[in-house]
């Protein structure tokens, strides 16, 4: 056994978000590349989960936050029941008692029937980089894409500014690209064969577009000029399943 293993497993998407460890990769590049873009991808999920629970379109627990009253800021935990308003329940053990008896004795004193007369009430939740969190969608992408396809494709000459974006997070190395946004929870890949020949990553809360093997190898630059010149393009492939171990489909054929 190796005492300082070349390479690691990696989980796709990242373990946070659910994802299976089914990928092998180079230990030094995932730690370099990895957890900025992992926890970047992993707190704009936790605050898209609290937006929908704030706003109704979702129920149950939305999360952690800080709640401020007064001049006490407090760790809160965010929950809504399907019949009931907004629940924001103080976490005790993870709070100053004083700070909690503060908060107590202001509600106390502010509160008159359904009247408040106290200052505004105000939560927050960790922020993300944008950037960092785009990187995490192309990095979840390419790693699914990997993990079904294999080394003859994550290796191939189009995919190397890919790879190349994945490791230079905060640079905008591929001009142009965003991720395609969808409602869809399934979890799949599609080779799209026209108008762009593509890879099509489907993470369950966006799309990827990757290259494939016959793609040109300004993938990028084709794809923004398709769209600037047609448009949303309407596109049909054949759906791969998501891969749940390192199946590597065209270095075994």
């Amino acid at each position: 056994m190796l005492e300082d293993p070349p390479l690691s497993l990696e989980h796709v998407p990242p373990k946070s978000m659910g994802g299976k460890a089914i990928a092998l990769t180079c230990k030094g590049c995932n730690t370099l590349a990895g957890h900025s873009i992992d926890a970047a991808l992993s707190r704009r999920s936790a605050l898209t989960r609290l937006y929908d629970v704030l706003t109704g379109a979702s129920y149950g627990e939305g999360g952690r936050v800080t709640f401020h009253v007064g001049d006490a800021s407090l760790n809160a935990q965010v929950s809504r029941d399907i019949h009931d308003p907004v629940r924001v329940e103080i976490l005790g053990r993870w709070n100053d008692p004083r700070k909690v008896e503060r908060v107590r004795a202001y509600g106390e004193e502010h509160a008159r029937g359904d009247a408040w007369t106290g200052g505004r009430l105000r939560m927050t939740a960790p922020g993300y980089d944008p950037q960092l969190a785009l990187a995490g969608d192309l990095k979840a992408a390419f790693l699914a894409a990997f993990a079904t396809l294999g080394y003859r494709y994550a290796f191939d000459p189009r995919l190397v500014l890919v790879r190349q974006q994945i490791l230079n997070p905060l640079k905008e190395l591929i001009g142009g690209w965003f991720p395609l946004h969808q409602t869809a929870t399934d979890r799949c890949l599609v080779l799209i064969p026209e108008p762009l020949p593509s890879v099509m990553v489907r993470l369950g809360w966006v799309d990827v577009l990757l290259p494939w093997l016959n793609s040109p190898l300004n993938f990028y630059d084709a794809l923004a000029a398709l769209y600037q010149t047609h448009g949303p393009q309407e596109v049909i492939g054949e759906s791969m399943p998501w891969p749940t171990t390192l199946e590597m489909k065209l270095d075994i054929e």
